[in-house]
């Protein structure tokens, strides 16, 4: 019973991880804003278009963790960490699409809100997520995953689609 509970409370929390990052941020950026009085820009057509990124960022985000839950058979938290290399879906074209999802989320956010202080955060944590990624994840996939990684890693960038497969893939 208590492996079952363990087992569930480690799904939960992978579930949850992605989104309670996304909105430590958002919180902090918003604290910073009242506490030093910094005044947000919002400008009506920006609104719709940070809502829009925004949007696209979140669904993308939950597609990732739902190959990482079904196919990968884990989460994105190293409590409960994939047991199968997911390499479909936006994984075929980005190593770390639920970081790049989380940033599309955070910049939206920025644009949403008009908040200064959110987009530097943002950029804050696409320094921090691409250390992470660099000198923790993938040195542990390597070892995890072996000559699998090594070539995905080979064959996918790491942040920005190649142009070229994407195009391939939207001619199929």
């Amino acid at each position: 019973m208590a492996g079952k509970i363990k087992s569930e409370f480690a799904y939960v929390s992978g579930i949850s991880f992605p989104l309670v990052v996304l909105i430590s941020i958002v919180l902090i950026a918003f604290f910073i804003d009242d506490t030093f009085t910094i005044q947000r820009i919002i400008f009506g057509p920006f609104k719709f278009l940070g809502s829009s990124i925004a949007t696209i960022g979140a669904v993308y985000l939950l597609w990732c963790v739902f190959l990482f839950l079904t196919i990968g058979r884990g989460t994105p938290v190293p409590v409960k960490p994939p047991q199968k290399l997911v390499i479909i879906g936006p994984y075929k074209y980005v190593r770390n699409p639920i970081y790049f999802s989380e940033i599309l989320v955070l910049i939206g956010l920025s644009i949403y809100f008009g908040s200064i202080s959110l987009l530097v955060l943002t950029f804050l944590a696409v320094v921090f997520f691409h250390l992470i990624v660099v000198f923790f994840e993938e040195k542990s996939l390597e070892r995890k995953y072996g000559e699998e990684f090594l070539k995905y890693k080979k064959e996918v960038p790491r942040w920005i689609p190649r142009i070229k497969k994407l195009i391939e893939h939207a001619q199929q």
